[in-house]
């Protein structure tokens, strides 16, 4: 899949402390989305 700078991101669902969150949730609200790379593994 290419992404072009831009374009719409496709909707998406992630586990959340207070339950499922998916991008179409939040489209028209800003919100930031960040990754932790290894976080809450035994590594």
């Amino acid at each position: 899949m290419t992404l072009t700078l831009g374009s719409p991101a496709v909707d998406f669902s992630l586990p959340a402390t207070t339950g499922t969150v998916r991008l179409d949730d939040l489209r028209g609200r800003p919100f930031l989305l960040a990754f932790y790379s290894m976080a809450f593994t035994p590594v």
